[in-house]
C-alpha cells in the first residue's frame, strides 16, 4: 500500500455503485472527493483505492481491469480526443479531462469560459462527444462535471451558477429540448 490513504466518502460511493460503475465514473469520484487529487489523480493515488476495494473485494472482474481500463484509454493528447478518453495531466497523474481544460480553467468560478475552452476543444477533435443531443456547445453533465472537478466550485454551486447564467441570457441551451443538452454562448 502507499501513503495515500483513500477517502472514506469516494469507497462508500464505489460501493454504493457496485458492478454498474463505470471506470470513468470511479476516477471521477476520486477527482471530485479526494483532497489528494490535485490536477488529476495520481497512480499511487489510484493504486492505493483499487488495493483498499481490492482488500473488500470489491472487483468481481478482478483488480486488475479498472487499471488495465484507465491505461489503455489514456491519451497523452493536451486537448480533447473523445468522450471515453482519459488524459496525461502531469507527470504520473490521470484525470476524466484535458490538460489544456486543468491550465486554462484550474480555480475558474465564471462557467462562460468553461463552456468557450470546453466547446472549442470539442468541436475541433474528430470525435467530440455525442451526449447531449445534436447540436453545438458543451454537454451540460460534462459542463458541471469539469466545473465541479477543475473550477472552483462544488457540482451543486456549478448548477445554481448554470441556471444564474441562462435566467440572465449569459448561457443559453440548445432548442432540441434534451433534458442533458448542450450549453453555449449565446450568438
Amino acid at each position: 500500500m502507499t501513503d495515500h490513504e483513500p477517502n472514506e466518502y469516494v469507497i462508500e460511493q464505489v460501493e454504493r455503485e457496485g458492478e454498474s460503475l463505470l471506470v470513468g465514473e470511479f476516477l471521477q469520484y476520486i477527482e471530485r472527493y479526494d483532497d489528494d487529487a490535485e490536477r488529476g489523480v495520481s497512480d499511487e493515488l489510484l493504486d492505493a483505492y483499487v488495493e483498499t476495494l481490492r482488500e473488500e473485494d470489491f472487483f468481481v472482474r478482478g483488480p486488475s481491469k479498472p487499471r488495465e481500463q484507465i491505461d489503455e484509454r489514456t491519451t497523452d493528447s493536451e486537448t480533447w480526443v473523445e468522450q471515453d478518453a482519459f488524459y496525461e495531466v502531469g507527470d504520473g497523474h490521470v484525470s476524466n479531462f484535458p490538460e489544456h481544460w486543468h491550465d486554462q480553467l484550474g480555480g475558474e468560478d465564471d462557467l462562460r469560459a468553461f463552456v468557450r475552452v470546453m466547446t472549442e476543444d470539442i468541436e475541433s477533435a474528430e470525435e467530440g462527444t455525442d451526449r447531449g443531443g445534436q447540436g453545438t456547445g458543451v454537454p451540460e453533465p460534462l459542463l458541471l462535471d469539469a466545473a465541479a472537478i477543475i473550477g472552483a466550485f462544488s457540482r451543486e454551486e456549478a448548477t445554481a451558477k448554470l441556471e444564474a447564467a441562462r435566467d440572465r441570457g449569459e448561457l443559453v441551451m440548445d432548442a432540441d429540448m434534451n433534458r442533458q443538452g448542450r450549453v453555449k454562448l449565446p450568438e
